[in-house]
């Protein structure tokens, strides 16, 4: 729910739209289910150490360099960050197993004021008659609010796998993120990108996202890798850190959940029953760190980044749809 708030000064009103301004950069256009913000609206009293922060109870206007609070978890309830160093933003996005999902934003300005932007929804079901339609015949373009410039190399944490999945597992991570570079699509949309990624090699280095689904300090590194995840319901995190004004990517992590048997990489066997197919869930992952946002579930469920991921047991979200293909090229 927004609220609207009657401003009794020009001085609070010229404020608030400064405030509006900031969050512009990072905050995606899709209209949410929840939202709450926290800007630079006025000085605001610093968190007492040990506190703490919780991102609907923060105080508009708070100055993480003069509270010390650069490197403190801010959490949501799914996800969290660590509050970014001046000039910089981060943002966490948790996507859930029954299609709820959570993003949580922080900026710190080059003057070391914080904001935050914190949006999260239940999932909404589908209606039978939306799924007469295709990825094909969909030009919803989700909007895409940072860049990777560069050639984006990431690493794989193989050892961190389930027991249960093969070593080519790190194939299917691979291909999940090749499908992003080449946007890969069925519709006919050529590329027209410039995005480019790389796969590094494997790494001993873990995602910078803990067992909260939290974002902790970043660390320049750009890895996915699967562990424990202890919010309830969490199926992945995705985490991006950009440099301000710009929002140019300076770091992407993935965390898949460990817990349970939740993956194959065969969604189409006998067998597959309740797991989620891991090279649709990483396309989805890795758009995210690529700069792409959710679209709506109830609206779009064919699309790779609607809010369910395809579900159990489905490889139809491997590929991009027509609005997606289409706003990769506008945007890359």
């Amino acid at each position: 729910m927004v609220r609207f708030v009657r401003f009794r000064s020009p001085r609070i009103l010229w404020v608030a739209c400064a405030a509006a301004a900031a969050l512009i950069l990072v905050a995606p256009t899709a209209a949410p289910a929840s939202q709450s913000t926290s800007g630079m609206t006025a000085a605001a009293p610093c968190p007492r150490p040990g506190e703490v922060l919780y991102a609907d109870r923060l105080p508009a206007g708070l100055s993480a360099v003069a509270c010390d609070l650069v490197g403190r978890i801010v959490h949501g309830r799914q996800t969290g960050a660590a509050i970014p160093r001046p000039g910089e933003g981060v943002s966490a996005v948790a996507d859930g197993k029954d299609g709820s999902w959570e993003e949580l934003t922080l900026t710190t300005s080059p003057q070391g004021v914080l904001s935050v932007t914190h949006r999260k929804s239940a999932f909404t079901s589908t209606p039978d008659t939306v799924l007469v339609d295709n990825g094909c015949q969909d030009t919803y373009q989700p909007p895409i609010t940072t860049r990777v410039s560069g050639t984006l190399a990431w690493y794989f944490n193989l050892a961190s796998k389930p027991t249960y999945l093969p070593q080519d597992v790190y194939a299917h991570i691979r291909a999940a993120a090749n499908r992003v570079s080449n946007n890969s699509n069925n519709c006919g949309v050529a590329d027209g990108s410039s995005y480019s990624q790389r796969d590094a090699g494997t790494t001993t280095r873990n995602p910078n996202i803990n067992a909260s689904g939290s974002c902790t300090t970043r660390d320049t590194f750009n890895v996915t890798g699967f562990g424990a995840i202890d919010p309830a319901g969490v199926l992945a995190v995705a985490c991006r850190w950009y440099t301000l004004p710009g929002g140019q990517l300076v770091e992407g992590d993935e965390r898949f959940d460990k817990s349970g048997t939740l993956w194959t990489l065969s969604p189409g066997s006998p067998d597959c029953s309740g797991r989620y197919d891991v090279q649709s869930v990483g396309t989805h992952e890795h758009g995210h760190i690529a700069g792409m946002e959710h679209a709506n579930e109830a609206d779009h469920p064919w699309l790779t980044m609607s809010t369910n991921i395809n579900g159990t047991c489905q490889a139809s979200e491997r590929t991009f749809a027509r609005g997606e293909a289409n706003a990769w090229n506008v945007f890359y």
